[in-house]
């Protein structure tokens, strides 16, 4: 159990540097004409989805409940030019006989707003609701498909609209960055982020800045919900998401991979290692692709292993010098067959390994043991029926000897 411990904590390590914030809520209203307003806490691509919902939070299906007549679900579509860092957008609900249509402004009086539709019910704010900013693995059923949560606020009044709390639920897909304000006065109708509450400023942003109530200002009417755009954030942006990292034994000595998500003004990755886990060193530089939206795979082999037990990761730096790091993964050389396939990863139903004998278990996020079954050469598995997340493949052979693997689903 200790084992399995580590290696989720290292998992865990890897997921927050895979997954990005996008958006924060910055503004609502809770009186007619009903609105919010959002900015972009990562660099949006054009045509993305971003949803917003007032529906409770269900932990036991990590969806959203719509079911009732004033909970809806909004879907707002990234206008072609895309959204930059810092860029805030407001929606406005539309007056009767136009209900459930909005008037959308962008920061700089842009006429490339985006667009938004409402489903379920009837777009309506009320005292004590959640209002939910996340995003969907599937346009088509967004509220039951989940893929991160990037937080919500509460709009005032009593908690007891809230549901679920996704914030306590272990298997809730949230960002690492996942922001939560509860404005619980009932007096709190609406409300609007200013940084620095009767100044307006709103440089040097934090993601702290925006979990304090204190930075916003609230009323018990409607609010100026303001477009003036957040010049400094102090986050989002990273020149790198980070899907997959790891570095294995094997016949040719360490061979470390990783995979990017996307990559924006990538300029190369720099592979080191350590013999103590606190001093790295530079091995070796992998050219990155620059700027792209689509899943990179890399890989580079430490021919020269200097010690049993080695610690890797990689430095990436993006053309302006900003960079970020990949956890570290432990290497204890001749522990691992090196041979060993596990695919595809990502993988949507049947998962394979290849020349292994053994033991393969699949762990959650959490460390709860999803399946267990025994491996002779090679075998595949229906995964379909488990959850899109990240899940930890643990390999014992029959000599006793571990390796995982972490795949997404």
């Amino acid at each position: 159990m200790k084992l399995i411990s580590t290696f989720i904590v290292l998992l865990i390590s890897l997921t927050y540097g895979a997954i990005a914030q996008k958006v924060a809520i910055c503004g609502f209203n809770t009186d007619d004409q009903d609105g919010f307003s959002f900015v972009a806490l990562d660099n949006l691509t054009g045509g993305a989805f971003i949803y917003f919902t007032d529906g409770a939070y269900v932990a036991s299906s990590n969806s959203f409940d719509i079911s009732g007549g004033n909970e809806a679900l909004v879907a707002y579509t990234v206008p072609a030019g895309g959204l930059p860092v810092g860029q805030v957008i407001t929606l406005v609900e539309n007056a009767n006989p136009n209900q459930n249509t909005f008037t959308i402004t962008r920061s700089g009086g842009s006429s490339e707003t985006g667009t938004a539709s409402v489903s379920g019910g009837n777009f309506r704010f009320e005292a004590g609701e959640p209002f939910f900013a996340f995003s969907a693995s599937n346009s088509s059923s967004p509220t039951t498909s989940l893929s991160q949560l990037f937080g919500y606020v509460l709009m005032g009044g009593p908690v007891s609209g809230l549901g679920d709390d996704p914030a306590a639920d272990g298997d809730c897909p949230t960002s690492p960055q996942f922001i939560a304000v509860q404005h619980t006065s009932t007096s709190t109708d609406g409300a609007t982020f200013d940084f620095n509450p009767g100044t307006g400023i709103r440089d040097g942003i934090t993601l702290v800045q925006f979990l304090s109530v204190g930075n916003w200002t609230v009323s018990a009417n409607n609010i100026s919900l303001t477009t003036t755009a957040f010049p400094n954030l102090g986050f989002g942006g990273l020149p790198v998401e980070w899907l997959d990292f790891k570095a294995v034994s094997a016949d040719a000595g360490v061979v470390v991979s990783w995979t990017t998500a996307y990559e924006l003004n990538n300029d190369y990755f720099v592979v080191e290692n350590s013999v103590d886990g606190n001093n790295f060193e530079a091995l070796g530089k992998v050219d990155g692709a620059g700027t792209s939206d689509s899943p990179i795979s890399y890989e580079f082999v430490d021919a020269t292993p200097k010690a049993d037990k080695l610690y890797y990761r990689v430095r990436q730096v993006d053309f302006d010098g900003a960079y970020s790091f990949t956890s570290v993964a432990i290497v204890n050389m001749g522990e691992m067959s090196g041979n060993t396939k596990i695919y595809p990863n990502p993988v949507v139903s049947n998962l394979s390994v290849d020349q292994f004998q053994g033991e393969m278990a699949i762990y959650n996020i959490a460390g709860q043991m999803i399946s267990r079954t025994s491996v002779n050469g090679s075998k595949t598995i229906d995964i379909s029926g488990l959850k899109n997340g990240i899940y930890l493949v643990k390999l014992t052979s029959l000599t006793g000897k571990v390796e995982t693997h972490r795949i997404v689903k």
